[in-house]
């Protein structure tokens, strides 16, 4: 399911109201069934409707004169237009023969079903939609206790997907829910159960082996008797699974509601909060402040270098901030931070990594974890927090240049762009 975005406006509209009222009874159907033609001066429709409580969304494309493909929207920014993330399902392949979708625990909101014709040819199209509301229990016959028997949740997860369960302690102990993302989110889980001792964990399925290895769990989240949350400001592209487990003794219903707003863009901001040398980097000379740093470096991030200084004469810089746009579905963004001493009759490198073969630092910020981790430091460190690091000033074995010691102090933020 692949959809060329660009510059697709949502005209013109046919607008069907309510499909799922918020007082309707649970299994209440409303349908509608349409005829329309496509040409090259309107090469698609898109059919507005609206979930006012959560339900399960219908839809058959049949009496096809010529290829045509679907998509299932939700316009995430309301802006009119497609952006990338915001379909949930579709066609995956053109064709004249009658196609069908059925979406389960579709949230409440406003979506757009989009029909479209292949290279703009005229053709006829009929449509039924339809709209069945209640949350959607787990599928009769199906067990969801391993990640390879996972129920999956069909489409892309954009908005809101809605389910209730079951999980006891004696044979039923867990249920997992297995989502894909083609584009990053901003996502949060609640889970709430009619009883307590109830945990839901978060899995990337990085290898996409359908086994969760404890490298692969994100996050996890622990509840009383009142709802549990799992809220991460970004999760990159990729397949997921979410574990519903009963710890203790006893069973418990519950409600599991999903929530997922796509990312367009990001932004990775290093702030240098101090820099210091810890060691006299020039010679004294009287009445001058001459043997005082005279710092000047970058800060690289995904691959874009941003420069600093020089700053003459200056053993303590404070608060420099450099922020590059990346691209929300890479996981792990690469920095590096390199800092020297520029004089005009030469340069001294200054050792602000611990490492003994390394002179700059380089990490990565995990955009899932919002973790800093590298090699050549040991310890997590969490978005947003102070990092101190500082070298000792030994020359690298492999270089004959002149080293003295500097510390630097940092910190890593990350905001997605909607």
């Amino acid at each position: 399911m692949s959809t060329n975005t660009q510059s697709v406006v949502f005209d013109p509209i046919f607008d069907w109201g309510a499909l799922v009222f918020g007082g309707a009874p649970d299994n209440q159907t409303i349908g509608y069934t349409f005829r329309n033609p496509l040409s090259d001066r309107k090469p698609s429709d898109f059919h507005r409707f609206s979930f006012s409580k959560t339900g399960t969304f219908e839809m058959s494309l049949f009496g096809l004169t010529k290829d045509a493909k679907f998509e299932l929207i939700q316009d995430a920014n309301r802006n009119g237009r497609l952006d990338p993330g915001e379909v949930i399902h579709g066609s995956s392949r053109a064709t004249t023969l009658p196609e069908s979708m059925r979406i389960e625990g579709l949230g409440a909101g406003t979506y757009f079903l989009r029909v479209y014709s292949v290279n703009n040819a005229s053709m006829y199209y009929n449509l039924e939609l339809k709209g069945i509301s209640g949350i959607p229990g787990e599928p009769s016959g199906v067990d969801s206790n391993s990640p390879q028997t996972a129920i999956n949740i069909l489409g892309q997860l954009n908005g809101v997907r809605e389910f209730k369960g079951n999980v006891n302690a004696d044979n039923d102990r867990n249920d997992y829910y297995r989502f894909t993302l083609n584009q990053a989110v901003a996502f949060r889980s609640f889970l709430t159960p009619q009883q307590g001792d109830t945990v839901q964990y978060l899995y990337h399925d990085v290898n996409r082996n359908r086994v969760m290895e404890p490298d692969e769990l994100i996050t996890f989240a622990k509840n009383g008797a009142n709802t549990s949350l799992i809220m991460k400001e970004t999760l990159a592209a990729g397949d997921y699974y979410l574990q519903v487990n009963k710890q203790q003794t006893g069973s418990t219903d519950y409600n599991l509601q999903l929530n997922a707003t796509p990312i367009q863009s990001a932004k990775v901001t290093v702030n240098l909060q101090e820099i210091m040398a810890l060691e006299q980097f020039d010679d004294r000379t009287r009445f001058t402040n001459w043997h005082r740093a005279d710092f000047k470096g970058y800060v690289r991030i995904d691959g874009k270098d941003h420069k600093f200084g020089t700053f003459q004469d200056q053993d303590v810089v404070r608060g420099l901030t450099f922020s590059q746009v990346v691209d929300p579905n890479k996981r792990f963004v690469n920095i590096k931070i390199d800092l020297d001493d520029k004089d005009v009759w030469g340069k001294t490198y200054a050792d602000i990594s611990p490492h003994k073969e390394q002179l700059s630092l380089h990490f990565q910020y995990d955009t899932v974890k919002q973790i800093i981790t590298s090699k050549e430091f040991s310890g997590v460190y969490s978005e947003g927090s102070s990092i101190t690091m500082k070298g000792d000033g030994t020359p690298l074995s492999r270089f004959d240049v002149d080293v003295k010691a500097a510390q630097v102090t940092f910190n890593v933020n990350y905001t997605p762009i909607f």
